[in-house]
C-alpha cells in the first residue's frame, strides 16, 4: 500500500478548484510513516458528456466530498424540475461532470484504460422507494457498498462496490452480480454497467454513503512535488468477514458453518453453485 500522487500542476488546479486539498499548513503535517493508504483512483471529466477527455484523475473520497458538497446542487435541482425526459436528458449530458469509477483512462474508451480501480458500478433506475433499496443493499452479506448515491434524476441509485480481477474480468463480474441481484432481490440492473469506460454523472446528494473505512481522511502536501500526497484509512485486509460471524441471530441455533459452503453467482454461467473465496475482496 502507499500515498496517491497527482503529479501534474493541471490536475491540481482542479483538485484545488473542487476545494479538496487542505486549507491550512497545520491539516498538512501528518508523519510520513503514515502516508500508506492507496485510495482507489479514476477519472474526472468536465461537461459536457461529449468531452472524452479526463481532465483529473481524483479518488473514490474526492467523489464522495463533491457529491456531497454544494457544487452540483443548483444543477441537480434544475434537472429535477424539467418534466419532458428529452429536455432533461440534454440538460444532463449538457450541463453535469462526469467519472468513471472503473478506473482511469487516457481518454473515455474501455481500449483506453490505464488502470482499472477494481470498483463496479451498478445502476438502478425508476426506483419507487430509494430508501428499502439503500437498506437492502447496504445489508447485503457478500458485497460491501463502496459509495452509493441518488442519480441526477433522483429516482435512481447508484451502487459502487469493490472486484477482485484476479478472479473475473469486469464483464463476467457484471453479469455474475446482475444475475445475483435478479435472482436474490428481484433487481433489475441497467446494463450499461458492462462497459468499463462507463460515464456516471456526478450529482448534489446530502446523504451520499461511503464506507466507513474512508471516512477518516487524513491529507498532506509532499515538499518538492508538483502536485499533493492524498492518503485515507482504507485498509481492506482488515475488514472481519461478514460470512463468518457466529454470533449473529441466524447462528443461534448452533449449526453455525464457514463461509465455504455459501454459494456466489458463478460467473461461467451466472448459476449460483460456486462457493464464494473467503479471500476475496468482495466477500471482506
Amino acid at each position: 500500500m502507499k500515498a496517491i500522487i497527482v503529479g501534474t500542476n493541471k490536475a491540481k488546479a482542479m483538485i484545488e478548484e473542487l476545494d479538496l486539498l487542505p486549507k491550512t499548513q497545520e491539516q498538512c503535517k501528518i508523519p510520513e510513516t503514515e502516508l500508506l493508504i492507496v485510495l482507489p483512483k479514476i477519472s474526472f471529466f468536465r461537461c459536457p458528456v461529449t468531452n472524452t477527455q479526463p481532465n483529473a484523475e481524483i479518488s473514490l473520497l474526492d467523489a464522495y466530498k463533491v457529491i456531497k458538497g454544494n457544487r452540483y446542487k443548483a444543477r441537480t435541482a434544475e434537472l429535477r424540475n424539467i418534466t419532458e425526459v428529452a429536455t432533461a436528458s440534454k440538460y444532463k449530458r449538457t450541463n453535469f461532470d462526469y467519472v468513471t469509477f472503473s478506473g482511469i483512462f487516457s481518454k473515455r474508451s474501455d481500449s483506453a484504460l490505464l488502470r482499472h480501480s477494481g470498483l463496479l458500478t451498478l445502476d438502478f433506475d425508476h426506483v419507487s422507494n430509494l430508501d428499502d433499496l439503500k437498506r437492502t443493499l447496504l445489508g447485503d452479506r457478500y458485497f460491501d457498498t463502496e459509495l452509493m448515491f441518488v442519480s441526477p434524476s433522483g429516482d435512481g441509485l447508484k451502487w459502487i462496490i469493490g472486484i477482485e480481477l484476479m478472479e473475473s474480468t469486469h464483464q463476467q463480474w457484471f453479469a455474475s452480480v446482475s444475475a445475483y441481484l435478479k435472482a436474490t432481490y428481484q433487481l433489475e440492473v441497467d446494463k450499461s454497467g458492462k462497459d468499463i469506460s462507463r460515464a456516471c454523472f456526478l450529482p448534489h446528494d446530502p446523504e451520499v454513503y461511503i464506507h466507513p473505512d474512508y471516512r477518516v481522511p487524513r491529507f498532506a502536501i509532499a515538499e518538492g512535488l508538483k502536485g499533493y500526497w492524498q492518503q485515507g484509512s482504507r485498509d481492506l485486509q482488515s475488514r472481519k468477514d461478514k460470512n463468518d460471524d457466529c454470533n449473529s441471530p441466524d447462528h443461534q441455533n448452533g449449526d453455525c458453518k464457514s463461509p465455504d459452503p455459501i454459494a456466489k453467482p458463478d460467473i461461467t454461467n451466472n448459476s449460483f453453485s460456486q462457493p464464494f473465496n473467503s479471500n476475496s475482496h468482495a466477500t471482506q
